[in-house]
């Protein structure tokens, strides 16, 4: 969330080797979902869809389910597969995962897609509503990053006021965290 993405390469391929020392296939799974999730930032996207492919041949659990179809529907989205990108979104508000974190993520990837697609409107929506979400859990980082999101679509709306309101508010919560990554993202988009 925070892009430190050598850092979370590191510690997966740590916790990948714990998990296969402990026999836990669903911890194994999780983090070849993680690699395939960084695979898909670092634009990796053929590994991206072997990783997705090898978690889920040991996914177990709903959550887990949800978060490998979420890291599928963000590959779509980095590719620009429009047509499976809003498959994968149906499919994935039909698994019916309950969960507010899983919920804030649906809507993160609705308003990824809807950014990316030219649907501006639904995109600035969809990502307050995750902002909400992640805020409500406690998940700083990822509601400043939603923050930013709307803040996008806003911008290319022509709401340069509302744009500017939602760049600070995403970079007040970034300063608080200590998140400076995400703070230079922000600064470079409001600029």
């Amino acid at each position: 969330t925070r892009g430190l993405l050598e850092g979370a390469s590191t510690h997966l391929r740590t916790a990948r080797g714990i998990y296969r020392r402990l026999g836990d296939e669903e911890g194994m799974s999780a983090t070849l979902r993680g690699a395939a999730d960084l695979a898909v930032l670092h634009r990796e996207y053929v590994s991206a869809e072997a990783l997705y492919e090898q978690a889920e041949m040991t996914t177990t659990t709903d959550l887990e389910q949800v978060n490998r179809v979420l890291g599928q529907l963000g590959l779509a989205v980095a590719q620009g597969a429009w047509e499976r990108a809003r498959a994968l979104l149906g499919r994935v508000k039909r698994m019916g995962v309950s969960h507010p974190v899983v919920e804030a993520n649906i809507d993160r990837r609705e308003a990824d897609l809807a950014l990316r697609s030219g649907d501006w409107v639904s995109a600035t929506q969809a990502a307050l509503r995750a902002a909400t979400g992640y805020s409500a859990a406690g998940e700083t980082s990822a509601a400043a990053r939603c923050w930013r999101i709307a803040g996008d679509a806003q911008a290319l709306q022509g709401g340069a006021a509302e744009a500017l309101e939602l760049y600070r508010r995403a970079a007040h919560a970034q300063i608080r965290i200590s998140d400076w990554v995400g703070m230079q993202i922000t600064v470079k988009h409001a600029s």
